[in-house]
């Protein structure tokens, strides 16, 4: 994807992403930046961003696995997460807060840096690797090494475009969604 179409996409996702999730993404992200950690709060916050609409099976599942987790392990785990200079590292550590899976981590990790990281999801993944249902790895959100795979590729667009990651990937989400309407009726 060149500067022209990822500017192009971006703009289309823009426009029609709702003030609900673009506020809530600004509102918890700045509270997260500021302390560097994430409250029990914030990260109730963010599975409800997250798992809204058609996932409510999976937001309600880790709702409960993270209930009986301490406000105060969440902020600790988390604040070494984000002062660790290891993208490997601050996943694996957020990673270890029960419920916590590789899509839920790039989340956290978007809302405190979106400079530097993206939301890892299959539409990403697959118009980046021209990857299909039919052709995307099984493991894709169990195994770490496809989100840092995507991480790379989407840090590489942003650098050369002048975006932030997040903004690259907000594209990249729209044009493939847009374009493979089709796996999603």
């Amino acid at each position: 994807m060149d500067i022209k179409e990822i500017n192009y996409w971006l703009a289309r996702y823009n426009e029609e992403e709702d003030s609900y999730n673009t506020g809530l993404e600004e509102e918890v992200g700045c509270g997260i930046r500021q302390r560097k950690k994430v409250t029990k709060e914030e990260l109730k916050r963010i599975i409800e961003w997250k798992f809204q609409g058609r996932l409510k099976g999976r937001k309600i599942r880790t709702f409960n696995l993270i209930e009986n987790i301490k406000d105060s392990e969440i902020q600790k785990t988390t604040e070494v997460a984000f002062g660790c200079d290891s993208d490997e590292l601050r996943l694996k550590l957020l990673m270890s807060i029960k419920g916590i899976k590789i899509a839920l981590s790039s989340v956290i990790l978007t809302f405190f840096d979106p400079q530097k990281y993206c939301i890892f999801d299959i539409h990403v993944y697959d118009e980046l690797f021209h990857a299909s249902p039919k052709t995307r790895p099984k493991d894709l959100f169990v195994n770490t090494k496809y989100f840092t795979e995507t991480l790379n590729r989407v840090r590489c667009l942003a650098k050369k475009s002048g975006l932030r990651a997040r903004d690259v990937e907000k594209a990249l989400f729209k044009k493939n969604f847009e374009q493979n309407k089709i796996y999603h009726n």
